[in-house]
């Protein structure tokens, strides 16, 4: 995998950090977090939720922030517990302002390729933050199996 794992098991969870350059290095990272977030217990669309996004935001930083430049390198890493997964992925890009990006549902927008990935990110995770010059993404999803009361506005109902 990456070139730099650190990783840290204990009870209460997991923890990892990746340095990655390049897209076929992608796979490999977002099914060692879909397969931890099993074993702790996450809901069939909870883990489906933290899959999709975490691809999404490892390719717009390999493909976006690095324009694909294997001498730069993408950091991810991850705190995941029963209670909730923590996901942040930095590039060595220029940045980017995420309000910029156009709406990629309204009409005139519709058939451009632009904003996707942000607004998926955005619609299936609990929290999407951009840090910095835009070029470090915090993602967080909670696991919807140990949450109390009703789910969030927008969530899918419970299985």
């Amino acid at each position: 995998m990456g070139r730099f794992d650190v990783t840290e098991h204990n009870l209460q969870g997991k923890q990892r950090c990746h340095i990655i350059s390049e897209k076929s290095e992608v796979p490999a990272v977002r099914e060692e977090i879909v397969s931890l977030l099993v074993g702790l217990g996450y809901r069939q669309r909870d883990v489906f939720a933290v899959r999709l996004a975490t691809e999404e935001a490892l390719l717009n930083a390999i493909e976006h922030g690095n324009q694909c430049d294997k001498k730069k390198r993408v950091t991810v890493s991850y705190l995941l517990d029963p209670q909730k997964a923590e996901i942040s992925v930095s590039d060595e890009g220029a940045g980017f302002d995420p309000d910029s990006v156009p709406d990629c549902t309204a009409t005139d927008n519709l058939p451009k390729p632009r904003g996707r990935g942000i607004a998926l990110m955005r619609g299936f995770m609990d929290s999407v933050e951009f840090g910095g010059k835009g070029n470090t993404l915090r993602l967080v999803k909670y696991n919807s199996a140990r949450r109390e009361g009703p789910p969030t506005e927008g969530a899918p109902t419970p299985e």
